[in-house]
């Protein structure tokens, strides 16, 4: 992608991706502003990471306007919750590690922690998919959070599934999310 068709679509997207943030803030758990950047990957299906050291989303231009280009714009938003999940991960773990009074859930963040230090990424060297990417707490979480989210709002939405590692469980905990958020009146 050359420089200023990059240009056009962040120009495009840049108020859409700010909107979505904002209009999910409620759910995030934290008070903290979520800062983001685009980059560009030809890999539609990465849509977005967060760094774990900053906390800063940098999102896929190229699978932002992939989703609207195949009428799949809700992708954007269930991946952007995923990530945003992890930055929540993220400060419970500092919390855990730098001042535990603050910490919401010690044995959550203590299990979160240890899978960060040996992560396992969603693809191996090779470009396939690694399956002990889902089997980590820190995933399932921040997938079931997502798709909570997402749930709540809309109800259902044909073209973003459940991943196939997960089942019954992931689908009670989507569902304890749903009942805490009508609770809260979100």
């Amino acid at each position: 992608m050359d420089k200023q068709l990059f240009e056009q679509l962040r120009i495009r997207y840049a108020p859409i991706i700010t909107s979505i943030i904002n209009s999910n803030v409620k759910f995030f758990r934290f008070q903290e502003t979520i800062k983001w950047q685009f980059n560009f990957d030809e890999r539609v299906a990465i849509f977005a990471c967060c760094d774990r050291n900053t906390n800063i989303l940098t999102i896929n231009i190229g699978a932002v306007d992939f989703a609207f280009r195949i009428n799949e714009p809700l992708q954007i938003e269930y991946f952007l919750l995923h990530e945003i999940r992890h930055i929540y991960q993220h400060m419970e773990i500092a919390d855990y590690k730098n001042n535990l009074s603050a910490c919401n859930n010690p044995e959550l963040a203590k299990k979160w922690a240890d899978e960060e230090e040996k992560y396992v990424a969603a693809v191996n060297q090779e470009g396939k998919e690694n399956a002990e990417y889902y089997k980590q707490d820190l995933e399932f979480d921040a997938f079931a959070f997502a798709y909570a989210v997402m749930n709540y709002k809309y109800g259902e939405f044909p073209y973003i599934s459940i991943p196939k590692a997960y089942g019954k469980e992931f689908l009670q905990v989507v569902e304890d999310w749903r009942t805490t958020f009508e609770a809260e009146k979100l």
